[in-house]
């Protein structure tokens, strides 16, 4: 085991304060944008949270910097293009979330099995929004907020572009070996990949017809979403 003497341990703590102070203000700067006041001046932030100036000019040049929030003609900030898609992607998980949860419910009482709806949650991995659960005893589950890896899952491999609108993909073992899965992708109108949604169970449950089955359940519900975006 290796001490740490006080001498060190200090700056270092000290560090990591003034860097979550750091990324308390900038999310700060970021509040202050509102439908009301959609351009600030470089005073107004400032004084709005209290800041020197001199701390206020570092914080929005690197937020600046990275996009978060943009220096206009007029001299004024507002929001950047990256903290602009952000917000959207959040709220189109919402709107998306609220949507597809009746078909996922239609589907979980129609199959009996556990349903789910998951979006990327980066190139190489999945993470489950919404989800199911079959009402029998012996059922597969996951659960809100976890992750898995994209490749080598069904899910996976419909939300990378695998397969076309309509297109369900299923089998057998994926990240577990006695589990069966079934997964169809959900598009917008312009084809990007927005979600998917997958049917999974215990394999001994699940027959090959149980499979076809699915695959027509998850074709019609998935036409239906579409149709609501």
């Amino acid at each position: 085991m290796t001490k740490i003497s006080p001498s060190t341990a200090k700056p270092a703590e000290r560090r990591g304060k003034d860097s979550v102070r750091s990324a308390l203000r900038a999310f700060s700067i970021i509040e202050l944008f509102t439908p009301q006041r959609q351009r600030l001046s470089m005073k107004e932030i400032s004084e709005a949270l209290e800041l020197p100036s001199s701390t206020t000019v570092r914080l929005v040049q690197t937020l600046e910097g990275e996009h978060y929030i943009r220096k206009c003609e007029d001299g004024l900030y507002a929001p950047g293009g990256r903290i602009l898609r952000i917000a959207l992607s959040l709220a189109q998980c919402a709107n998306l979330g609220d949507l597809v949860r009746p078909h996922l419910q239609h589907l979980r009482d129609v199959t009996k099995e556990t349903v789910c709806f998951a979006q990327l949650a980066s190139p190489d991995e999945v993470v489950y929004l919404e989800q199911c659960d079959s009402p029998q005893a012996i059922r597969h589950v996951r659960w809100v907020g976890e992750r898995v890896p994209a490749a080598g899952t069904v899910i996976g491999s419909v939300l990378t572009g695998s397969c076309e609108r309509g297109q369900v993909l299923s089998s057998r073992a994926t990240l577990e070996p006695d589990v069966t899965a079934v997964a169809v992708p959900i598009h917008a109108q312009d084809g990007t990949v927005l979600g998917g949604i997958n049917i999974t169970g215990p394999s001994f449950r699940i027959t090959d017809e149980d499979v076809d089955h699915m695959a027509v359940l998850l074709r019609d519900e998935a036409a239906k979403i579409e149709a609501k975006i």
